[in-house]
């Protein structure tokens, strides 16, 4: 789990020779850091220059040849020179042999695993992967596939469907839109238990509580337990003790990267939501209302298209995050600047998302 800036690891000893024996896995694990646009933008650069070292392997290698005439090797010279000018169909291509370790060293140090990128790169970033809206054939295909193979070996569903889509793309929306076990049923009293013990392991992570719960997906988890929450708690005006009681569990917790139940748990009266959007919306003075620069539009509607393309719906408290701006201020002003197309599929992806939670 360590190593020096040479990659190098220190000699095994008798923990880590019987680890590697028994195969057995280490009592912790690190949290993987969000990906942000400029770390996306990092590991594009990281897999470009990887796939130019690999192109420009064999030229490299035929140079070396003993009495290789001075021509051929200025024109070797010359075609790898050439390499970076390839299109990025070529160059940003997703290829097994690179060393995915070493690219995660060389652009993030350690803050990233080279599984990490590798992950990240094969299921969001290739640049042929279909990030279109699914089609009702695709998905007749999909569902009848899912079956076939017994809701296992993704990789070979994804294959099979013939439409450039990755594993991961395939379970997500077989999950949250078409798996008959997970929509459109009512909640138990049993799983209503499930998801309060959930959450009392995991927090808001909805990940590991849909899977904690087994047949629910997160959006419904979020939606079911936000609707529990709203019966129980007060809404409307917030009174000058809520007030008060959010200002001193803020000077507690603190506002950055802290778990918002555990303030809503102070202020007894709001939930997490309520308090997050109460603190950051209305007292915070972080994120008072400024004029909009050219330079923050342009941000914000690259983060939004990276959003879209990744297909994703719009994480808009990340990007009120990285422009240092209300949310709700962000979600407002790139709705009048996004492209038509844009405006489209953002819609889209708000109707599937209403309907995966009914």
């Amino acid at each position: 789990y360590f190593v020096d800036s040479y990659l190098e690891t220190p000699p095994p000893n008798s923990d880590t020779l019987q680890q590697a024996r028994y195969s057995l896995l280490p009592d912790f694990h690190f949290a993987i850091p969000e990906w942000y646009p400029t770390d996306v933008r990092k590991l594009k650069a990281g897999v470009r220059q990887k796939n130019i070292e690999l192109l420009a392997l064999p030229m490299k290698n035929e140079m070396c040849t003993p009495g290789i005439s001075t021509d051929t090797l200025k024109e070797l010279q010359s075609n790898i020179r050439l390499l970076r000018y390839e299109e990025d169909i070529v160059l940003l291509c997703f290829n097994e042999h690179i060393d995915w370790d070493l690219l995660a060293y060389e652009q993030f140090d350690i803050q990233r695993t080279g599984f990490d990128c590798y992950l990240r790169y094969k299921n969001h970033e290739q640049p042929d992967l279909n990030h279109n809206s699914w089609k009702r054939e695709e998905e007749k295909r999909l569902m009848r596939l899912a079956k076939e193979h017994n809701l296992r070996d993704w990789n070979t569903i994804a294959k099979k469907l013939g439409t450039n889509r990755c594993a991961i793309q395939c379970i997500r929306h077989y999950q949250t839109a078409l798996n008959p076990e997970i929509l459109r049923k009512d909640w138990t009293k049993e799983e209503n238990k499930k998801l309060e013990e959930a959450i009392k392991i995991y927090g808001y992570n909805w990940g590991m509580v849909g899977t904690y719960i087994g047949n629910r997906s997160s959006p419904q988890c979020t939606s079911h337990h936000f609707a529990i929450c709203s019966e129980k708690q007060k809404q409307g005006r917030w009174s000058i003790e809520e007030d008060e009681r959010l200002r001193e569990a803020v000077k507690t917790y603190g506002d950055t990267g802290v778990v918002w139940s555990q303030i809503a748990d102070s202020v007894s009266t709001r939930n997490s939501v309520q308090c997050r959007e109460r603190w950051r919306n209305v007292i915070s003075g972080k994120h008072l209302i400024r004029p909009w620069t050219s330079e923050d539009t342009e941000k914000l509607l690259d983060y939004g298209r990276t959003q879209l393309e990744q297909g994703e719906t719009m994480q808009w408290v990340v990007i009120g995050r990285e422009l240092n701006r209300r949310d709700d201020a962000c979600r407002r002003h790139w709705l009048s600047h996004a492209s038509p197309d844009e405006l489209i599929k953002y819609k889209s992806f708000i109707v599937k998302s209403q309907k995966c939670l009914k």
